[in-house]
């Protein structure tokens, strides 16, 4: 007899970093709903960052994605199998090579038939001054923080331009996956209730824990 025990889902928060993804990874986890986050891998995402750019402007070229797994599964699976190898021991998401909307959320659905998808919400006024500070306090890891000295305005709209391009494609999985995905603003008194709903947990009444804040 064929074992119909469903299978765990994997969330992937896949709004940009500063908006909130390690909060949201530390109230999946408290939740229940996931227990094994990914950390970040610098090294991983390097390496594969030229076949996730193919990938993500094919996927944003695609009507829905039926037509993008018919197109381009197999290739998808053969390019990205070290990532998917690198990922099989966990079930949270939330920085890089895999959170952050580093990887399509219809190349994410290929490889994670269960994934399911988080874009936390917050105000652009906030959320670019948090950019800010961060990459000041990290040139080493960010080499155009030099830009918020020189030419701040270009840099601020850089970073605009890459969170629309990443807001469109959850909106995309959001359209052909409705159940699968949340918007989620940190700022609401409800936001862990409803990722609690989300996730098919018991609101535990607690405050959404709030980590990793850098203003």
């Amino acid at each position: 007899m064929t074992d119909q025990t469903p299978s765990a889902p994997q969330y992937f928060v896949v709004s940009p970093f500063k908006t909130g993804t390690t909060s949201v990874e530390a109230a999946l986890t408290e939740l229940g709903a996931g227990k094994r986050p990914m950390p970040y891998r610098q090294k991983l995402l390097r390496d594969h960052r030229a076949k996730l750019f193919e990938h993500r402007v094919q996927a944003k070229h695609s009507e829905a994605f039926a037509s993008y797994r018919s197109e381009r599964e197999d290739r998808v699976r053969e390019d990205l199998a070290p990532l998917v190898k690198a990922a099989a021991r966990y079930d949270i998401f939330a920085d890089a090579p895999l959170g952050h909307g580093h990887v399509h959320p219809f190349t994410l659905k290929l490889l994670f038939p269960d994934a399911r998808f988080i874009w936390v919400e917050r105000r652009f006024k906030d959320w670019i001054a948090s950019v800010q500070a961060w990459e000041v306090a990290r040139p080493e890891l960010y080499p155009k923080a030099h830009l918020w000295q020189t030419d701040p305005e270009s840099r601020a709209e850089a970073l605009r331009r890459m969170r629309q391009r990443r807001f469109r494609g959850f909106k995309a999985a959001e359209r052909d996956f409705p159940d699968s995905c949340l918007r989620l603003d940190l700022s609401d008194a409800d936001a862990m209730s409803r990722l609690a709903g989300f996730c098919g947990c018991p609101d535990p009444g607690t405050p959404f824990p709030h980590r990793n804040a850098s203003g």
